[in-house]
């Protein structure tokens, strides 16, 4: 039986033109998985290119520097590997105009056995669900959660502020990006990676999602937070991507 079992999807939604929601579930050997969800920045050049390319550009780099005889470097090889595509948007960004200032989120788990290691950047999201128990591994890089750990804004304020999209960072837009790493999560057998961008989790609570994962099957789950957001209002793009440990 295989010890690792996914399933993802996104959807381009009732209300944009394009789906700049890109996401990659990749084996690279047995037990070694390259894991990743993006969202194009709205309101810029070419988000649908931004998204892939950058996870693109992150993956092969990945793939092609590291070296599973020093794992203890699979973290800082990550890490390279997501600047390095931060580095090749920006300086596509600049070779057209109609490109320029084309940025996106990006949220990166590599997974070898039962170790994982996490790069990220934006307000897509990586939940742990775990035992009963739901845990968000991955900070919003977004202006609203600046507010709220300033104690500026209210949770309640935060839901309808009208800036809430408004990213403080993004790969390919700025000069420079300081992702959020987590270079060591230990898998316990059940566990559950959920990948989310923003159309979809602005729209459940942690505990709706821990909930519809427990008693659901893991198909059955994704498909359900992702019909719920669109008939919930989501205006956006609206991808889930669920990844669980089987020991």
């Amino acid at each position: 039986m295989k010890r690792f079992f996914w399933y993802g999807i996104s959807e381009k939604g009732p209300f944009r033109r394009l789906n700049e929601d890109y996401f990659r579930c990749v084996e690279l050997e047995e037990s070694h998985y390259f894991l990743s969800i993006a969202d194009g920045v709205g309101g810029h050049a070419r988000g649908d290119l931004a998204s892939k390319l950058a996870t693109d550009f992150c993956l092969e780099r990945y793939r092609q520097n590291i070296n599973l005889s020093t794992r203890k470097e699979v973290s800082a090889v990550l890490m390279d590997s997501f600047l390095y595509a931060h580095s090749q948007l920006k300086q596509i960004s600049l070779e057209r105009q109609e490109r320029s200032g084309m940025g996106t989120t990006l949220s990166v788990v590599v997974i070898i056995d039962k170790e994982a290691s996490i790069v990220h950047v934006g307000d897509s999201r990586i939940y742990l669900i775990r035992k009963g128990r739901i845990l968000q591994l991955t900070m919003d890089h977004s202006l609203v959660n600046v507010l709220l750990r300033q104690n500026l804004l209210s949770r309640q304020e935060a839901e309808n502020y009208p800036r809430k999209n408004v990213l403080t960072q993004s790969v390919g837009v700025k000069p420079t990006i300081v992702p959020q790493k987590v270079e060591k999560v230990d898998l316990e057998k059940g566990d559950i990676f959920f990948f989310s961008t923003d159309g979809l989790h602005n729209f459940f609570s942690p505990d709706e999602i821990r909930r519809t994962f427990e008693e659901n099957p893991l198909k059955d789950s994704v498909n359900i937070l992702i019909q719920g957001a669109m008939e919930r209002g989501s205006r956006d793009n609206v991808t889930g991507v669920a990844f669980q440990f089987q020991g």
